[in-house]
């Protein structure tokens, strides 16, 4: 889980060091580490680019997206459940990107509870699931990292 977060902090400081200097410094991202985060991040962004260019917006129509989001059981992800809903985070993100990318087939975004801190891509359905496990688990890393 840790190095989950130094990579995650890692491409974030690569992006902007100076916007996120104090997340790295709470993460204690190492500095050696953070020596080679610009390169890192230019390399994912690169590597995204090259997967999403044949996939760019050449038309005014914006892809249509579909998000849902399930209910939780589990008393310990309610709150979790509740930020992603009432913030309408997902609704966001597709708003954000539908007219940048052009997926002529549509995606559903889904967030719900699975039994494991993930996310997942079914290209047969053509769905990206957000598990609240993975949103609990960064929201206990980051106060953990904190100090809280």
């Amino acid at each position: 889980a840790q190095q989950r977060a130094f990579n995650m902090a890692c491409l974030m400081y690569g992006k902007d060091p100076a916007k996120f200097a104090s997340f790295a410094d709470a993460i204690e991202l190492p500095q050696e580490r953070r020596a080679t985060c610009a390169e890192e991040y230019a390399d994912m962004k690169r590597g995204w680019q090259k997967v999403l260019m044949s996939h760019m917006a050449d038309k005014e129509t914006p892809t249509a997206f579909t998000v849902s989001y399930g209910t939780t059981e589990n008393p310990e992800l309610e709150v979790f459940a509740d930020i992603v809903k009432n913030s309408d985070v997902l609704t966001l993100l597709s708003n954000a990107i539908s007219t940048q990318y052009d997926f002529a087939q549509g995606v559903k975004i889904t967030a719900k509870e699975c039994g494991i801190e993930n996310a997942f891509w079914a290209p047969a359905n053509r769905e990206i699931t957000f598990c609240y496990e993975l949103m609990a688990l960064h929201a206990k890393q980051f106060v953990r990292a904190s100090g809280y």
